[in-house]
């Protein structure tokens, strides 16, 4: 796999997270990704289930900013650290530090996810 081409994938994928553009951010993906998301627990599989980890994400905050601030990419796996910040609609401030592993398939499509991330951290923000 060419790496500019893990990286344009990856790149565009993003742009679609920051844009809350869900038909453009679910086109990136293979019909059967897999999003472990945090690592170390059961994958998320397919797309129906990817429209309920962005509707049950970015779907319930305002004010949505994700900021990627950077990417490593190797062979066909793009590895982003990223924040994402934004209000629920209790008027709580959430932010999630992380780094996502982007695995791209030959047809140029994410075919799974690692998701590195503190679900406690984020739940204690929650509760505040």
């Amino acid at each position: 796999m060419n790496p500019e081409t893990v990286k344009a994938t990856v790149t565009s994928l993003l742009d679609a997270i920051k844009a809350r553009d869900f038909d453009a951010w679910l086109a990136f993906f293979a019909d059967d990704v897999k999003n472990y998301s945090p690592v170390g627990t059961p994958p998320i599989q397919g797309h129906e289930a990817m429209k309920r980890v962005f509707q049950n994400t970015v779907g319930a905050l305002k004010d949505w900013k994700f900021t990627a601030e950077s990417m490593f990419v190797a062979g066909n796996e793009a590895a982003v650290k990223y924040t994402a910040t934004g209000m629920l609609k209790n008027g709580k401030l959430v932010v999630i530090d992380g780094i996502n592993v982007y695995e791209v398939n030959d047809q140029g499509k994410v075919q799974t996810v690692r998701a590195y991330w503190h679900p406690a951290e984020v739940a204690a923000q929650m509760k505040k």
